[in-house]
């Protein structure tokens, strides 16, 4: 007998601050204190991306983000023109990391399905980065890219 797959609900329907918080709260997140999360996502906002669209090209300015439902390709352009995909980014995981550690990069980011991210201020990011060890843990960022995301049992449809 087959198990049906359901896929993870959180941050689907709930586009509020409570519902950022809560889904930030999940993996390494946990460590980080909710005061110091609800800090983070002050002036952030909810984006809605169309399948087939741009999220943002190189010339934009550093973002970071949390996909909260949807599926995004971050590519860069070869020598000869072609498209390199560099990753997925998933329901739960974190855009722009690498951007915000070491500065911008030359990637683009187009959205594969319809879906919904939370774009953090990143000048308040890094404000609490550099007041607040638990969101500053040099060890961190590469945590939150592996384990943000949704348990191993949920799956994002497309």
């Amino acid at each position: 007998m087959r198990t049906k797959k359901t896929a993870c609900t959180w941050g689907r329907s709930d586009r509020t601050a409570v519902g950022v918080v809560a889904m930030l709260r999940r993996g390494c997140w946990a460590a980080v204190p909710v005061g110091t999360i609800e800090s983070l996502i002050a002036d952030g906002r909810v984006v809605d991306f169309a399948s087939g669209g741009t999220v943002y090209t190189e010339a934009d300015a550093e973002r970071l983000a949390v996909v909260m439902h949807g599926l995004l390709r971050v590519y860069m352009h070869a020598g000869d023109g072609r498209q390199v995909t560099v990753r997925y980014v998933r329901a739960g995981d974190l855009l722009g990391v690498p951007a915000l550690i070491g500065g911008p990069a030359p990637v683009f980011v187009q959205a594969v399905t319809n879906g919904t991210a939370f774009f953090f201020d990143i000048d308040r990011v890094r404000r609490i980065a550099h007041g607040d060890a638990s969101a500053a843990d040099q060890r961190r960022p590469r945590r939150m890219v592996c384990s943000i995301g949704p348990k191993p049992s949920c799956f994002d449809p497309l």
